[in-house]
Parts: C-alpha cells; sequence; structure tokens
C-alpha cells in the first residue's frame, strides 16, 4: 500500500516542477520532500524522479504511477466529500468549470452566502466529464456542465447560452506563426475538445504553448499576443474575434445544464437552482423581446 500523503507530495513536485517549490507548496522543508519521495521510492521498489539542471522529470516508472497517485487521490477526496455531504445537511457542493464561474456564480455568490449565513458552501472547478463522475459518486448537490462535452446529453435544466470565439489580442504576433501557438484549458475541457477538431478540420498545424486549469490564465497568455485560445463571448473583453475568413471556424453554441445529485438539496441549493433557472428564463425573454420601434420624425 502506498502511503497517501507520499503520494500527495510527488505529485506537487510534478506539478510545481521542483522540489523547492513543492516543499512551499506543502509547507515542508526541501530535506523533508526528499526523504518522503525516498520512502515512495522505497515502497516502489523504482526510481520515479531524476533531477536536472532544468528541474526534475518523470522516470517511465514515475509516469505510470502518476496517473494512479492521481486517481487514488481523488478517489480519496471524492470518499470525503460524499461523507461529509451525508453528514451535514446545511452543506452544498457545487461544481462547474472554471470558464462559467465569473457568468453563472459571481452574480448569485453574494445573496446566496447572505441568504443562508449558516450553509457551508463548496465549490468545485473541474471539467464537465468529471464534474459528471462526482455527481453519479454522490460528491456534488449540483453541477453546471456543457451539454456538448457530454455527448449532446440534454438532461437538466439549461441556464446558460453563449457562443464561443477564437479569440488574440489586438497585436497578435502568434497569427504569423507556424505552427500556430494556441493556449487551451486542461482535458476534460469543452474548449480543448472543440480547437483541436477545429484545427484539425481545416488542416491548420498548430502547438499547444500554454495549459491551464483557470481561464484567467488562458486570457493573461491571449493578451499577450503569443497565443491564440477559445474563449466564450462573455470573457472577451480587451481581445479581438478571430473569424473564419481568418481560417478560424465558427464555435456552436455551447449550451450549459444544471444538473443535481442524489440526495435531496438543502434549502440553499434549491435556492440556487432556481435563481440559475429564473435568470436563464429572464435572458431568453430579453433576447426574443421585440426591438422598441424607432421614433418617427413627424412625432411631435
Amino acid at each position: 500500500m502506498f502511503d497517501q500523503d507520499l503520494l500527495r507530495t510527488f505529485v506537487t513536485i510534478v506539478d510545481a516542477g521542483s522540489f523547492a517549490a513543492a516543499a512551499d507548496a506543502v509547507g515542508r522543508t526541501p530535506s523533508a520532500v526528499s526523504m518522503q519521495i525516498k520512502r515512495l521510492e522505497e515502497q516502489a521498489g523504482r526510481r520515479l524522479l531524476v533531477r536536472g539542471a532544468q528541474g526534475v522529470r518523470l522516470t517511465g516508472d514515475g509516469e505510470m504511477l502518476l496517473v494512479h497517485a492521481r486517481e487514488i487521490l481523488r478517489a480519496h477526496e471524492i470518499a470525503f466529500d460524499a461523507m461529509m455531504n451525508e453528514r451535514s445537511a446545511r452543506s452544498l457542493t457545487l461544481g462547474l468549470p472554471d470558464t462559467y464561474v465569473a457568468t453563472l456564480l459571481t452574480e448569485v455568490l453574494d445573496e446566496l452566502v447572505a441568504g443562508f449565513p449558516d450553509t457551508n458552501l463548496r465549490v468545485v472547478v473541474d471539467g464537465s466529464g468529471a464534474l459528471m463522475r462526482r455527481l453519479e459518486e454522490a460528491a456534488l448537490d449540483l453541477a453546471l456542465v456543457t451539454e456538448y462535452q457530454l455527448g449532446g446529453d440534454e438532461r437538466g435544466e439549461l441556464v446558460h447560452l453563449e457562443r464561443g470565439l477564437w479569440a488574440c489580442a489586438e497585436d497578435c504576433p502568434a497569427l504569423a506563426l507556424t505552427p500556430l501557438p494556441v493556449a487551451l484549458m486542461f482535458e476534460g475541457s469543452v474548449f480543448r475538445r472543440l480547437a483541436q477538431e477545429m484545427l484539425r478540420a481545416v488542416a491548420r498545424p498548430y502547438r499547444i504553448a500554454v495549459t491551464s486549469n483557470a481561464e484567467t490564465v488562458i486570457r493573461a497568455a491571449v493578451a499577450s499576443g503569443a497565443v491564440v485560445a477559445p474563449l466564450p463571448e462573455s470573457r472577451m473583453a480587451g481581445l479581438r474575434e478571430l473569424t473564419p475568413e481568418e481560417g478560424f471556424p465558427r464555435f456552436p453554441p455551447l449550451k450549459v445544464r444544471l444538473r443535481t445529485g442524489r440526495r435531496r438539496l438543502p434549502p440553499a441549493g434549491e435556492w440556487l437552482a432556481q435563481r440559475l433557472i429564473a435568470r436563464a428564463a429572464a435572458v431568453d425573454a430579453a433576447t426574443k423581446a421585440p426591438a422598441a420601434p424607432a421614433p418617427s420624425e413627424f412625432s411631435p
């Protein structure tokens, strides 16, 4: 059996890129982190990491263990979440992709916290596929998931609809480069999947220059002019849309659906679900409302 604490340190080193950075992240000294990896390698009976001038790199055995380590730690988190949810009728766990935090969560968060001060809100940010697995495993009460990423599964209330766009800076040196440098979210993101399918469809060579699970990082990379990236229309402030005439196909409409978990929702969950559904209805009504007629030049 692998020690979970050792696995967590191992994953942190890989993600941080060095023993020193990992030591800061886990609150230990670099020598203590080194001892942990030594113990893990003794448990595995294999060399897992190699230090070099450019940081650390995984051995072949290290790469294999990394995949399983992430799954083990994730399974532990899911089990913990499920137990906490069962214990507390006043807890609410919501999951959504980072792309929609600013659009869907920010405007209701203050009302939720103020209206339900005795509710412990936990927000999980992940891709739609991972969120659905967590929902099925009873680790989430509510999830906002992108319909396209789930193969067109239309279960749940449609709470958001918008265009996805190819974004670049006003001054974008990246457009002149081949292969095209792009910034993409981690695996599991609807934008990553769509972007790669589109670029392959138009036979445009590309390389993934920046990868992050945070939309703020993707936007910052695009704003620098070093990359292009897919973003929702609501997050395009200060950026320019790339068009089909420039070789960038249009995205299909991005539909976000609200799914509920297995347990009965606490009052805060019921309120949040109704609030998101009402918001969607108001937006839909506003977009369908006829435009007011222009005043006649002969009007008094």
